[in-house]
């Protein structure tokens, strides 16, 4: 989700879907961060946090929006239009996912390969070293060792401060029970939400 406002935007990176019954009745996580507008006399300068964002927004083949905002009157909101805030102050960096199969100069901007670039610039400390991998996700889709074992070593890159590898840890998936679903608000309503094949769900047993 962005927010434009007249003094700058809100970045928000959420778990929900846009609809009442994610935001009422179940848990979610919610990332938000502000950014200025850039001095115009720096409006070339750009940041990874800005290079992944328009990434994003053009392969979401974003539409463009002629909108009027307090003090700025009528703009046109594309994916370009990102470029005039200032994201160097990014405490985080932004990993994205786009629909399709990904190969060549495409394979680490997205997804957990995405992740895996990220992390092998990352300096550990060694008491990080073969730290359990936590993964909880609301479906399961089509996993298979192969591919297990593809997000671990994702999910473990980077190197401890002595050189070493990192090393992947142990995964433990977070999936709820039947009593938990009985439980919850929405009762075994709920359990529409979380969708897996039968055979992934035994897995995780």
């Amino acid at each position: 989700m962005v927010l434009v406002y007249p003094t700058g935007v809100r970045i928000i990176v959420h778990t929900a879907n846009l609809i009442h019954v994610d935001w009422n009745n179940k848990t979610q996580g919610l990332w938000f961060q502000d950014f200025p507008w850039k001095d115009v006399k720096n409006l070339s300068d750009s940041s990874s946090f800005e290079r992944d964002l328009l990434e994003y927004l053009h392969n979401l083949k974003m539409p463009d929006l002629i909108v009027n905002l307090p003090k700025l009157g009528n703009v046109n909101i594309c994916a370009s239009f990102f470029k005039k805030f200032d994201y160097s102050s990014a405490v985080v960096r932004l990993i994205a996912s786009v629909p399709g199969y990904h190969s060549g100069s495409n394979l680490k901007k997205w997804g957990h390969m995405k992740v895996r670039s990220v992390l092998e610039e990352c300096v550990f400390d060694k008491e990080f070293c073969k730290s359990p991998l936590v993964y909880q996700f609301s479906s399961l889709g089509s996993l298979d060792e192969k591919w297990m074992s593809e997000f671990g070593a994702s999910m473990s890159s980077g190197i401890l401060d002595d050189k070493s590898q990192l090393s992947t840890g142990k995964p433990l998936i977070i999936w709820p029970t039947v009593e938990d679903v009985r439980c919850s608000l929405e009762g075994y309503a709920a359990g529409s939400a979380i969708p897996s094949p039968r055979n992934n769900v035994e897995k995780t047993s």
